[in-house]
């Protein structure tokens, strides 16, 4: 789960107009014109998530894979306040057409309440994903996808144990998908 407060707006100044445009549509146009760089590749300076950030977590977690890749969670999960959240060791990348991440869901626990998605640096770590402002979760229980409200709307299929569940930011579109 990553920040995604990276897009910067559209000025109307006609100065820098190259460095303050949309970046979705600087990254098109220079795909278009047949830049060096694919529509997904980075910035040299700008690297993707490489592990989970096990200092920034909540929850009953008790096991953290040595690799930091994996993690699970064994709370009880009494109250739907119960719940385990992690994020990536760094943002979502900003400067490429799309950032996509999968999951394998490897235990989805009694309920199979489990949820993928984006939310910011600052978010609750006691919520899931799209339950609270600036976050968007898929939710695995229910196939709900929750847009930072409690209130969900139908989107997809549920997920469980032995399923690989993706989500990305389509940054031309300025919309999240998940997959």
């Amino acid at each position: 789960m990553t920040d995604t407060n990276g897009i910067s707006s559209s000025s109307n100044s006609n100065n820098n107009h190259h460095h303050q445009q949309d970046l979705g549509l600087y990254f098109l146009e220079l795909s278009r014109h047949g830049s060096s760089h694919g529509p997904c590749d980075m910035d040299e300076d700008e690297e993707a998530p490489t592990e989970l950030n096990t200092i920034n977590s909540s929850g009953g977690f008790l096991v953290v894979s040595t690799d930091k890749l994996s993690v699970k969670y064994t709370s009880v999960n009494l109250h739907g306040h119960d719940v385990g959240v992690i994020q990536a060791n760094k943002p979502a990348p900003t400067k490429r057409l799309v950032y996509y991440f999968e999951i394998y869901v490897k235990d989805a626990g009694t309920k199979g309440q489990i949820a993928i998605g984006f939310t910011s640096e600052s978010f609750k770590m006691r919520r899931q994903p799209g339950w609270e402002v600036n976050s968007c979760g898929y939710h695995g229980d229910d196939g709900f996808l929750y847009r930072g409200q409690g209130k969900g709307e139908a989107f997809g299929p549920t997920y469980t144990a032995g399923d690989i569940v993706g989500g990305g930011i389509n940054y031309a579109t300025q919309e999240f998908f998940f997959t």
